[in-house]
């Protein structure tokens, strides 16, 4: 078949036309010319063609229809570029289809294409979703031994596998890597690193990363700091962790993650004062939620206050918060070691009423009418734990 007088210049203004839509995020329309204005014309597209038309689909998120244009274009034997592959790999990267992101690398290959950069950054970016790290680690080092550059884009996905894979050692060796190639880290690569050693409970690793920032003057986000209180909280270092908050008040607005983490802190270390006065101190500025007064109640119950662990939990109304069944249970714990059976009892039955208590609150209401010689009320009280318990019993295996 020949060639028609005028296609080149016809081809060459529905590519125009075409790369106006991607520009525009009208993938649709985009689509629509490549049907109509395209192979309905009888026009052969080009790589320009279909690479506006799949850059359109892929910045709106439509990979369906991205992916589609990778087959037409095989179906009218127009062979794909770099670009076009690096659109079907990010089509998968989103989706957390590694294994088809690796395959398509594989393919790009096996047609005599090299993949660049951004082809190997979407690969790693699917293995980070499909918590590869090591896949993700591998395809990094191949960037790395080519002559491409690995970029930003390529070590924050490698970062994000290593913290989703719970390999803190791996994601603070690549982020110390991407510094020492004089690349400024995204706030989004610290905030991976810094996540992973808090889920190792690796305090001390999560203080530098949060000192390096501030020395670099990149400022850590809420996030980050969050992340490192977290990890005072679970190292049971509340002064620190408390440090660490006042500073995040003064350098960013600190939100109620980073409020509940610190009071958390405080109420493992029993330092039940400092929990009080920092919930007081916030409660202008950050809006406790039902972890945060929880919290707050079970530091009172381990201090033996159980007045204060009353006043809390009847204050929840006060702060539109409902009240979750750990603070329910530290209440009714409360009541149990200073002896007031009564107000055991009573705080049961209210929150009874509202579900909000379980086997572990009818166990510390019997204990405590024990102690007190309520005989009766202990073998009331025995019959409907053993009906909560048999209940439990009939339904975790259905839901299982």
């Amino acid at each position: 078949m020949g060639i028609l007088p005028g296609e080149d210049t016809r081809l060459l203004q529905q590519n125009l036309k075409i790369t106006g839509f991607a520009r525009l995020r009208r993938w649709q329309s985009a689509l629509g010319l490549l049907e109509r204005g395209v192979l309905a014309a009888g026009l052969r597209p080009d790589k320009i063609t279909c690479g506006a038309a799949g850059t359109a689909c892929q910045q709106v998120g439509v990979w369906s229809q991205a992916g589609l244009l990778l087959w037409k274009m095989r179906v009218l034997l127009l062979p794909p570029d770099e670009i076009t592959y690096s659109i079907r790999v990010d089509t998968y990267a989103k989706n957390a289809r590694w294994q088809m992101a690796l395959v398509t690398v594989g393919n790009c290959k096996e047609v005599g294409l090299r993949p660049n950069t951004v082809t190997l950054s979407a690969l790693i970016s699917a293995c980070e979703k499909g918590t590869r790290w090591s896949l993700a680690f591998r395809m990094l080092r191949q960037i790395q031994a080519s002559t491409m550059v690995a970029n930003r884009i390529s070590y924050s996905a490698a970062v994000s596998a290593s913290e989703k894979s719970c390999q803190w050692q791996q994601a603070l060796f690549l982020l110390l890597e991407l510094c020492g190639s004089r690349a400024v880290p995204s706030e989004v690569t610290y905030g991976s690193a810094v996540s992973s050693c808090e889920k190792a409970s690796e305090w001390q690793a999560s203080l530098g990363l949060l000192n390096h920032m501030v020395k670099l003057s990149t400022l850590p986000d809420v996030i980050i700091y969050s992340g490192t209180i977290s990890s005072g909280e679970k190292a049971m270092f509340w002064d620190w962790a408390l440090q660490i908050f006042t500073s995040l008040k003064t350098a960013v607005q600190a939100d109620v993650v980073a409020c509940s983490s610190t009071i958390s802190a405080c109420e493992k270390c029993g330092q039940w004062e400092q929990a009080l006065l920092l919930l007081s101190d916030t409660s202008e500025t950050i809006r406790p939620n039902a972890y945060t007064l929880s919290a707050c109640i079970s530091a009172c119950e381990k201090a033996s206050r159980w007045q204060l662990a009353l006043l809390l939990l009847a204050g929840t109304d006060g702060h539109a918060v409902s009240p979750n069944g750990l603070a329910v249970n530290a209440a009714i714990e409360s009541c149990r070691k200073a002896l007031q059976w009564e107000c055991a009892l009573c705080l049961l039955e209210e929150m009874s009423s509202r579900s909000l208590t379980d086997a572990v609150s009818l166990e510390a209401a019997v204990e405590c009418c024990a102690a007190a010689s309520q005989q009766g009320l202990v073998l009331v009280l025995l019959a409907r734990l053993s009906r909560t318990s048999a209940l439990t019993c009939f339904i975790a295996p259905a839901e299982m």
